[in-house]
């Protein structure tokens, strides 16, 4: 039955395109299924809404006419009886069209079930696709012992709706109620559990309708609510709701526009704070005693929801840090949520919209700042020699790319007392070349990893202050010239991380990535990151996922790229600007320890299951375990504090001699097309390298710290805002004479 022809043609291919469109977006058949009963739902709410003012006249005119005819019925039988109870019906104006109103609103529903049922009762892509505890949305779910548990729990919620309105309805329309159940049961028992959860949703959205209606008539005017006018209506509390969930959404994309990049993303993102604020009014709505009001119950909503988007303790974010701005701006935030509530309890419901429009602006205004900085990276073009973009390659053997995170050089962990020889030595022993003096090409992982990945530098020429590049995230999502390359020469290619951090809100260009779909990252990332982030960290899924990617690499008919990063080992400071040097290296040198451990099974597994693949271990840049443990916002006092941010381990096992090209590691700028050089096998290719340096942005300024893999200290160059190619030797580390101080 999923053809689209028929009086229904129309109704299911519009509800085809809500199911795929929702699919797309969100990745998930089960959430897509949800989706659609959603939109289905609020799209017949104005329906509702007249079917139940219907219901509530028939009620009223059978309740004025109903002492009369009781009056009938006391005297009058049969033919009598009956016209006189007709001429009752005509002078109230009843008619039988008025009844059959009263069932209006199931009569609606049968139109959307049948064309519900002919799109999902054989709707090809549920079958095999799981969801929760469905493991196959095209099957019958099976798990009472083979019996089926989702229809029972959809007659459940049919049967919770009628015992709902059990006081409000007639004994007939209680019959009514139980019969269509019983029906629905028998219909959908052996159906599809797409088609049961679908239906199960709705039954759910109608018990939630039945208990606001009761919710609403329990709010009496001679209630304990009565002395305050917070008896708020439906546009009132849809208001409230809607702004509850807007400002911290308007907040969240000004200051976080690297994670939101596109428009789809930014009305992702209000579409979910706004959904989240009004799940948590019918929350509280629902556990509330019977004197709170529904404007009482949306306001203690709203600002519930306010201060948890606002509280650095629940939402673990960037945009919250430990500095003093930090927390001035979540002060401002806090007394602006306090100030609605006060204006909300002290006064009418007609003042909460006014409260609500204010704190949204003072959200709005600690937001502008971030949005008016949005750039775009990929506006800037890379350059790249065509005789490397144009490469032919003529060794194909599977590359491995090990990322560990803020993992410094051998140079810099021995200055800073970490001794990593027996780890060195493990490296050599399985043909490793080592690069003890390795530098990223800049200090921060967006901005190292675009630039790796595109074999170019961007000179942080867009960079605002010490914020990241915009676009960075793209570019290793997958849009780079390095992949470009590599799929032009037939390899395929696979992206493993232990986070979220490149793939929320984006759109995965490789041919696989881990963790999934972008949109469901997004919103864990806005809504509930400390909650979950576990689920993206160390081990478990992870772990998984890596043994996965090595198997699908060693058995693969075609040459793969396989890029593997680990965001927490090592990992650098908590980056906040205030540390404990003795404990943060502390720390550090533990975490190393573990990383060392984490690349050699890794390293280990890929030998023994690839062993004719190249394998780069390189990472992002150093610890940030000197000065203030952070980027520097002002000029490095020392050189250890200019290596401990840019400089990266790096060691790669070439298959065969690596010859010139082997000496060529320097930098991560020229990095991947030192390799590409490599297995085109053209040593020419070696002179159109991007410049082997390395760029930090200190204060405001941008400076060259390394040349040709060599650290410049003291004497860095300081980059031209206008050309970054222009560039004027500025002398760190020199004390500022005192006036008039004489030579010694």
């Amino acid at each position: 039955m999923s053809g689209e022809g028929g009086v229904l043609g129309p109704l299911v291919w519009l509800m085809r395109q809500v199911l795929e469109w929702s699919f797309d977006l969100l990745g998930s058949h089960g959430v897509s299924i949800l989706v659609l009963n959603l939109v289905v739902n609020i799209a017949l709410v104005p329906l509702y809404m007249l079917t139940d003012r219907w219901k509530r006249r028939e009620q009223a005119l059978r309740s004025k006419m109903q002492p009369e005819i009781d009056k009938i019925d006391a005297y009058y039988t049969g033919q009598e009886r009956y016209y006189y109870i007709r001429a009752i019906h005509r002078r109230h104006g009843h008619s039988a069209l008025g009844a059959l109103r009263v069932s209006a609103g199931l009569l609606i529903q049968i139109p959307f079930f049948l064309a519900a049922y002919q799109l999902l009762d054989d709707y090809a892509p549920h079958l095999g696709a799981s969801f929760g505890f469905l493991s196959n949305l095209g099957k019958p779910d099976g798990l009472l012992f083979d019996a089926h548990a989702l229809p029972l729990v959809m007659t459940a919620a049919n049967l919770a709706t009628a015992a709902a309105l059990g006081g409000v309805m007639s004994r007939s329309e209680r019959i009514q109620a139980g019969a269509v159940a019983l029906a629905f049961f028998i219909v959908l028992y052996d159906s599809p559990s797409g088609l049961v959860l679908y239906w199960t949703a709705s039954n759910a959205f109608a018990l939630a309708r039945a208990l606001f209606r009761l919710r609403r008539q329990e709010a009496a005017p001679d209630g304990a609510a009565a002395g305050r006018d917070l008896r708020a209506g439906p546009r009132s509390v849809a208001t409230c709701l809607a702004l509850a969930g807007l400002f911290p959404a308007v907040f969240f994309i000004g200051q976080n526009q690297l994670l939101v990049a596109s428009s789809r993303d930014a009305t992702i993102v209000v579409a979910g704070y706004v959904a989240a604020a009004a799940t948590t009014y019918l929350v509280v709505w629902l556990a509330t005693p019977r004197w709170l009001s529904t404007g009482e119950a949306a306001l203690f909503a709203a600002i519930a929801f306010v201060v948890y988007a606002f509280s650095p303790t629940l939402v673990e974010n960037e945009i919250y840090s430990s500095e003093k701005g930090g927390w001035l701006q979540n002060g401002v935030l806090y007394i602006g949520a306090v100030s609605l509530a006060y204006a909300g309890i002290s006064r009418a419901v007609s003042r909460l919209r006014t409260a609500s429009f204010a704190l949204a602006g003072l959200a709005a205004v600690a937001g502008v700042q971030g949005i008016l900085n949005m750039q775009s990276l990929l506006a800037e073009q890379y350059f790249v020699h065509d005789a490397i973009m144009q490469a032919k390659l003529e060794r194909r053997p599977n590359i491995y790319f090990v990322l560990p995170d803020s993992y410094a050089n051998v140079t810099t962990l021995k200055k800073l007392g970490i001794n990593v020889s027996s780890f060195t030595k493990y490296l050599k022993n399985r043909e490793f070349e080592v690069y003890d003096d390795y530098y990223a090409s800049y200090s921060g992982t967006g901005r190292t990893m675009s630039s790796l990945f595109n074999m170019s530098h961007h000179y942080l020429r867009n960079a605002r202050g010490h914020q990241e590049l915009g676009g960075a995230r793209d570019i290793v999502a997958g849009n780079n010239h390095f992949n470009a390359i590599l799929r032009r020469n037939g390899y395929r290619s696979h992206f493993v991380q232990s986070g979220h951090y490149f793939l929320a809100g984006r759109a995965c260009r490789w041919d696989s990535c881990w963790p999934g779909s972008a949109v469901p990252l997004l919103l864990r990332e806005t809504l509930l990151p400390k909650f979950t982030e576990s689920w993206f960290r160390a081990g478990g899924k992870f772990d998984e996922q890596v043994d996965e990617a090595i198997d699908r690499a060693a058995t693969a008919g075609s040459p793969t790229f396989t890029y593997i990063h680990h965001m927490s080992r090592p990992g650098h400071t908590h980056n906040r600007g205030r540390c404990n040097h003795k404990r943060e290296k502390k720390s550090y040198a533990q975490r190393i320890a573990k990383a060392n451990k984490w690349m050699q099974d890794v390293i280990a597994k890929i030998i023994k299951k690839d062993p004719d693949a190249i394998v780069i271990i390189a990472s992002d840049h150093g610890g940030y375990v000197t000065e203030n443990c952070t980027i520097l916002r002002r000029h490095a006092k020392s050189p250890m504090s200019v290596d401990d941010r840019v400089s990266a381990l790096a060691a790669i096992r070439w298959r065969g001699d690596s010859g010139a090209f082997g000496k060529r590691i320097r930098t991560s700028a020229t990095l991947m097309s030192v390799v590409i050089a490599y297995l085109a096998e053209n040593p020419k290719m070696l002179e159109h390298l991007a410049e082997d340096s390395t760029f930090m942005r200190m204060g405001k300024d941008t400076y060259q710290v390394t040349e040709d893999g060599k650290p410049l200290w003291p004497n860095l160059r300081q980059l031209s805002k206008d050309d970054p190619h222009r560039r004027e030797v500025v002398r760190m580390g020199a004390k500022k004479k005192k006036p008039g101080a004489k030579k010694p």
